[in-house]
């Protein structure tokens, strides 16, 4: 003897819910795994800043530090020559001085450059990361709604959507029946 086919159905819609639901559970987890993952690519990314200013700041020290020499040669030279106020000196003091600002402010661009790449790097990430939930949103509503439509199919669909279930009597027709007035009987 087989099992009641309503049985089924109901054994059946009961695992469908609960598949429906573990899976939102796993997509639950993996929607939190993601904000985990782009938390932990924030903090790479600050590193990553914190990493190229003290680059920078390095870099920015040692120009310092070369013109520095340079300036010193210079006015050394210059009073090695005796040419110390000459604008021959001033003029190139002048160039190392307008050059280390040339340098510094280039640095100083790379590094704002490279701050929005990475900003823009991980907003491209970001969004990404949205694009997938969202994804795997609109797979779990088409599959909730796959489930539905299967159960309304199997429960009959649109052919037993108006119907009781159960069906009329068949009209009897036998042409020795004369038609009753049931309405005369009660005339006064």
């Amino acid at each position: 003897m087989g099992i009641d086919p309503v049985t089924i159905q109901i054994a059946s819609l009961a695992f469908s819910a609960f598949s429906v639901m573990q899976q939102g559970d796993a997509q639950d987890e993996a929607r939190r795994n993601q904000e985990a993952a782009n938390a932990e690519n924030r903090k790479i990314q600050q590193e990553q800043k914190a990493g190229q200013a003290a680059q920078a700041a390095a870099e920015r020290r040692q120009q310092l530090r070369e013109e520095r020499i340079k300036r010193a040669r210079l006015i050394q030279s210059g009073q090695n020559t005796g040419v110390t106020g000459s604008s021959g000196v001033a003029g190139a003091t002048g160039n190392l001085a307008t050059q280390l600002n040339s340098n510094i402010g280039f640095n100083i661009g790379q590094q704002a450059a490279a701050g929005r790449i990475s900003n823009a790097s991980q907003n491209a990430a970001d969004f990404m990361s949205s694009a997938n939930n969202s994804v795997v949103q609109a797979n779990q509503w088409g599959q909730a709604a796959g489930l539905g439509m299967n159960i309304f199919s199997k429960a009959g669909g649109f052919n037993n959507i108006f119907s009781t279930g159960t069906q009329a009597p068949a009209p009897v027709v036998d042409a020795n029946v004369t038609p009753v007035d049931l309405y005369s009987q009660y005339q006064p």
